[in-house]
């Protein structure tokens, strides 16, 4: 306990039975102002129960928020992380899709003020123990 600067949990909290247990875990394992980083896809319940029938729970960056600030975790900071993510090495015709996507994506997000998810957009929030 209280011995690591991070933990990261990289496409884990939608599959696991107790994500409050999982984040209570990360919260003692790490050392105060360490930092716990999660990232999910991002999908409506629904839908990822649907589509993803492994996926025990689905989240948006609120319910996220939520978990964490209800464990005392402090400083969330969030970010997108797209299909651009994955396009290092590709080619300009397919950068320019995944740019354009990614762009829709947001764009469709920020109109429904959150309450729409795309399923080719992953959510990435970093908090700190205090």
């Amino acid at each position: 306990d209280s011995s690591f600067d991070v933990v990261v949990l990289i496409n884990v909290i939608e599959h696991v039975k107790n994500p409050i247990d999982i984040c209570k875990r990360a919260f003692d394992m790490l050392k105060p102002g360490g930092c716990l980083i999660i990232r999910w896809p991002q999908f409506t319940f629904r839908n990822s129960l649907q589509s993803a029938p492994e996926h025990l729970h689905g989240y948006t960056g609120q319910s996220i928020r939520h978990l964490l600030i209800n464990l005392n975790f402090y400083d969330l900071r969030e970010y997108w992380a797209g299909i651009g993510d994955f396009t290092k090495d590709a080619s300009i015709a397919k950068k320019i899709i995944a740019k354009s996507l990614n762009l829709l994506g947001l764009f469709i997000i920020k109109i429904t003020f959150g309450k729409a998810q795309i399923p080719f957009l992953s959510r990435l929030i970093l908090a700190r123990k205090r």
